[in-house]
C-alpha cells in the first residue's frame, strides 16, 4: 500500500494560501466553463449549477421502528446515506438495515432492499431485495443502473440493481475489519462509511481507530471488485488540525465531479479536496475551530459537517452539528449558507434561513433540487 502525499498539518496554511491566491480571494477568479447538459456523476445529477430559490419542504418522513437488538423507538442514527439516478431517491436506513426507494414523482416510498430489523450479510438468493440482509448501512451512491452501499457493519460493499433490488457483494470479507487491499472478498475494509463514483469506480472512506489499521480513502475497480488505498488519511495533533475522539481525522461523506474527490472531515470541521489521478490530499474550506462563519477557504467554519454533494460547479454540504446546508464554490472554496437555523433541533420548512434541520445527514441533487436527509427520519428538499 502506497501513501501519497497529504497536504496538512504544518502545511496547512500553506495551503490555505495557494487556495486564496488560486482565486480564493480575489475578485477576479478565473470563470468557470459549464456543460452543456447534464449527466449521472458522483452519486447524483451533474452538469448544469444549481438555481435555488432556497425554499424548503418535508417530502417524506419515515415510521420509527424498534431496533433488531429489541431496543425502543427511536429516529436517532436510522437515515444516514441518499443518493438518486434522477427520477428515484434512495436512502439507506441504518437501524432498519434497509435501503428504500422513494419516486420522485410520486413521493412513494417502498423497501428495495434488505428486511426491517433483521440483520446479515447475505446476498440475495431469489433475484431480488427481500432475501439480502445488512448490518448499519451508511454510505450509497449509484451510477444511473445499479446502487452501491457501503455496508458498514458487515465491512463490506454491496451492489443492488436498480430495476429488480438484486443484492450482490462487490468487495471485502464479512465480520472480518482489516486494511487489506486485494480482489473481491479478498480484500477487507476497516468500517465503510460514504461511497461515491465515477461511474467506472468507487471510492469509499474506510474509517478505522489508527492508520495501523484504516483510515483511508479506499478505491473499487466496479468492472473488477479489485480494491486499492487511494490515500491515508494521518492522525494530526498540531498545525491547525486535530485529532477526534478516536484520536482519528476521520472522513464520513464523499463525493466526486469526476477529477477530484471532496470529503467531509466531520471532527475536524473541513472540507478535503483529493486529486484522483495522484492522490494528493488538501483542505478545500474550514478549519479545525468549529463554527458557522460563511468565508473562504480557512476564513469559513463548520461544525461537523457530515455528507456533501455536487452539481459539478459547486458543493453542497449536510452540516450536521450546526443543522445547516451549505455551499461550496469549487473553484474557490468560498463557502455560503443556502439554507437552515444555527444549531437548530427542530423541522421548520420555510425559505432559506427562515428554514429549520434537525441535524442533516445526507443529501444528493437529482439536477434541479437538492434533497437532505435530517436525523429524525425525515426527507427534506430544497428548490
Amino acid at each position: 500500500m502506497r501513501m501519497r502525499r497529504f497536504v496538512s498539518g504544518v502545511t496547512v496554511a500553506i495551503v490555505m494560501a495557494l487556495v486564496a491566491g488560486c482565486g480564493g480571494g480575489s475578485s477576479a477568479a478565473a470563470p468557470e466553463v459549464q456543460a452543456a447538459t447534464t449527466r449521472q456523476m458522483g452519486g447524483a445529477i451533474q452538469g448544469k449549477p444549481l438555481v435555488l430559490s432556497t425554499a424548503v419542504s418535508t417530502v417524506y418522513r419515515a415510521p420509527l421502528l424498534v431496533d433488531a437488538w429489541g431496543g425502543a423507538p427511536s429516529a436517532d442514527g436510522r437515515v444516514r446515506g441518499v443518493t438518486t439516478n434522477g427520477s428515484s431517491i434512495y436512502m439507506v436506513n441504518q437501524i432498519k438495515h434497509t435501503i428504500e426507494k422513494m419516486s420522485i414523482a410520486t413521493g412513494s416510498v417502498v423497501t428495495l432492499a434488505g428486511q426491517a430489523s433483521s440483520i446479515g450479510s447475505t446476498d440475495s438468493v431469489d433475484g431480488t431485495g427481500s432475501t439480502a440482509r445488512f448490518y448499519e448501512p451508511k454510505g450509497i451512491t449509484s451510477d444511473g443502473a445499479n446502487l452501491y452501499v457501503a455496508d458498514s457493519g458487515n465491512c463490506l460493499i454491496r451492489k443492488i440493481n436498480i430495476v429488480t433490488g438484486k443484492v450482490t457483494t462487490l468487495a471485502g470479507q464479512a465480520g472480518v475489519p482489516g486494511n487489506v487491499d486485494g480482489v473481491g472478498t479478498a480484500a477487507q475494509f476497516v468500517r465503510p462509511h460514504g461511497i461515491t463514483t465515477d461511474g467506472k469506480t468507487l471510492f469509499v472512506t474506510d474509517t478505522g481507530g489508527s492508520n495501523a489499521v484504516g483510515n483511508a480513502i479506499r478505491k473499487v475497480d466496479i468492472a473488477t471488485g479489485v480494491l486499492t488505498t487511494l490515500t491515508l488519511v494521518p492522525i494530526e495533533n498540531s498545525g491547525g488540525v486535530v485529532s477526534g475522539p478516536n484520536g482519528t481525522n476521520l472522513l464520513f461523506g464523499i463525493t466526486t465531479d469526476g477529477h477530484s474527490l471532496y470529503a467531509c472531515a466531520s471532527w475536524v470541521n473541513t472540507i478535503y479536496k483529493v486529486v484522483i489521478a495522484t492522490g494528493e490530499m488538501s483542505i478545500l474550506a474550514g478549519s479545525a475551530a468549529a463554527g458557522a462563519s460563511d468565508g473562504i477557504g480557512p476564513a469559513a467554519q463548520f461544525f461537523n459537517p457530515t455528507d456533501i454533494t455536487t452539481d459539478g460547479t459547486y458543493l453542497y454540504v449536510a452540516e450536521y452539528g450546526n443543522s445547516l446546508v451549505r455551499k461550496i464554490r469549487i473553484s474557490s472554496g468560498e463557502v455560503t449558507t443556502v439554507a437552515g437555523t444555527v444549531g437548530s433541533s427542530n423541522m421548520v420548512d420555510g425559505l432559506g434561513t427562515q428554514a429549520a434541520f434537525h441535524s442533516p445527514t445526507g443529501i444528493t441533487t437529482d439536477g434541479k433540487s437538492l434533497f437532505v436527509l435530517d436525523l429524525l427520519n425525515t426527507l427534506r428538499k430544497i428548490n
